[in-house]
């Protein structure tokens, strides 16, 4: 009967022992840099006005979309008592979100009482970083949530015309920065190919940003435009450790 329990009792603290050095396995294969590419679709949510002096030519609020893509990377570390992991991250992408507006036709800009305004936002770019802060599941699996800061590039086009001919007034290109709030949570997948540490990963985020405004002088005349814009993003990412890759 003692030989039984002792044989009992050994098998399982092998099994635990097993148990805890697969999830350890598991664990380390999460921690360390990593570099990656993304892509999405991002849905724009913007509140824009265009004005002559003080007048208003055009207020809406309205949706927008568009493409987004780029690089990111970070480290991760990981806590194996708790199965808890904390990292950092910096990421650069290229986007196409854009929002066209017009005044009514017939309104005067520069002398010309038949002409129309025309406007357009788009987001160039972003760059920022984020921490993240995730829990392991399921030995593969990390379910965890980012807050953020992002900088993007915004562009305010102006450009008036004249109603008989379409031809061009004046023209204005306004660029500039903005910094937004981008909290959000993703799921990520940790697997190994061909010796090589890789992830793939869903995330969404909700970015916010400051009141943008830009000013176009002309003679007597001021014309502004300005915009308070949000963006709702999904995208999708494949990351591989750089260690790994190089055979470390």
């Amino acid at each position: 009967m003692r030989k039984i329990i002792s044989t009992s009792l050994t098998t399982l603290a092998f099994g635990a022992a097993l148990s805890v050095a697969h999830a350890d396995h598991h664990m380390k294969k999460m921690q360390g840099p990593y570099m990656g590419v993304s892509g999405g679709m991002q849905i724009g949510d913007i509140s824009r006005d265009l004005k002559k002096d003080s007048t208003t030519l055009r207020s809406q609020k309205a949706p927008t979309t568009g493409a987004t893509g780029g690089l990111f990377a970070g480290y991760t570390e990981a806590f194996e008592n708790s199965g808890m992991l904390f990292g950092v991250e910096v990421f650069g992408n290229f986007d196409n979100a854009q929002h066209s507006q017009s005044s009514e036709s017939g309104i005067t800009i520069q002398g010309n009482s038949n002409a129309t305004a025309r406007s357009k936002f788009i987001r160039n770019a972003t760059f920022g970083g984020a921490l993240r802060l995730g829990k392991a599941f399921c030995n593969d699996y990390q379910a965890y949530v980012r807050v953020g800061v992002e900088c993007s590039q915004f562009s305010q086009q102006y450009t008036a015309t004249r109603d008989s001919d379409n031809s061009v007034i004046e023209s204005k290109n306004n660029k500039q920065f903005g910094i937004g709030f981008a909290p959000g949570v993703g799921l990520e997948r940790h697997f190994c190919y061909h010796g090589t540490n890789m992830s793939m990963r869903a995330e969404y985020s909700y970015s916010t940003y400051q009141r943008l405004n830009g000013t176009h002088h002309n003679g007597n005349e001021t014309i502004s435009q300005s915009a308070s814009p949000s963006f709702h993003t999904i995208r999708l990412g494949l990351s591989v450790d750089p260690a790994s890759l190089l055979g470390y």
